[in-house]
């Protein structure tokens, strides 16, 4: 039986040991496709690992302001079930994957002093466009943004989280995800305050930069715990 919440393991690469996603708490695992990231794989290298686990979890392809071309191309090939666009794509772009059959998932980067009005703003503007949203945090460090502007996530920090209960949806509203800094020693922190459908998780279970089962079942452990508002 899967988990109430769902978990997305991020950030796969080559060699990494894939029989952490035959647990049935995991529900998807991502790929990067953004050269600036020390994670990034080949098409080619993200195709294999789809085929390898393709009934057991969802695959989603992660994308930084890639054009939709690409995009379709890469689709095409890989066969994986998700685009994940995590830079500064239009809601224009996000129809037109749409229409192309895509399934997709759009990040918003939130910062510490970003008001909850402005992501309520931008969660309603991607209703009807988009399957889900993710709330990450956007870097920290200005100097680190601007020498990486593509690595609008991924960078192990946390958002204020209080903000999360304030996040108004609709029937029509995207799925609400949440990613960010997110281990298994804080997982239950973020339940306790809000329980999205689903949490993303890269850093938080690496061990020397590549990930670790051990670290993943301690964070499936925390997930799968009674804890959080219902």
């Amino acid at each position: 039986m899967k988990s109430t919440i769902q978990l997305k393991i991020c950030g796969l690469q080559p060699g990494d040991d894939l029989s952490f996603t035959e647990h049935p708490a995991v529900t998807h695992i991502g790929f990067i496709r953004v050269p600036a990231s020390r994670r990034c794989v080949s098409r080619e290298a993200m195709g294999s690992m789809v085929d390898d686990v393709r009934n057991t979890v969802q695959t989603v392809a992660v994308y930084v302001d890639e054009s939709p071309e690409t995009i379709l191309a890469e689709r095409e090939m890989a066969h994986f079930d998700i685009v994940q666009l995590h830079g500064k794509e239009s809601i224009a772009d996000c129809s037109y994957l749409r229409q192309q059959g895509l399934r997709l998932w759009k990040s918003i980067s939130v910062k510490n002093f970003t008001s909850v009005e402005d992501v309520n703003a931008q969660i309603a503007a991607y209703s009807g466009h988009v399957e889900a949203v993710l709330l990450d945090a956007m870097p920290s460090s200005p100097r680190q943004f601007e020498l990486q502007p593509s690595l609008t996530g991924g960078n192990g920090e946390v958002f204020d989280w209080n903000i999360l209960p304030q996040i108004k949806t609709t029937p029509a509203s995207p799925n609400i995800w949440v990613a960010g800094g997110i281990r298994p020693e804080n997982a239950h922190q973020l339940l306790n305050i809000f329980r999205p459908i689903g949490i993303d998780v890269s850093s938080g279970v690496e061990k020397n930069g590549r990930k670790s089962n051990e670290r993943i079942d301690q964070l499936i452990k925390a997930v799968t715990s009674d804890v959080g508002p219902k």
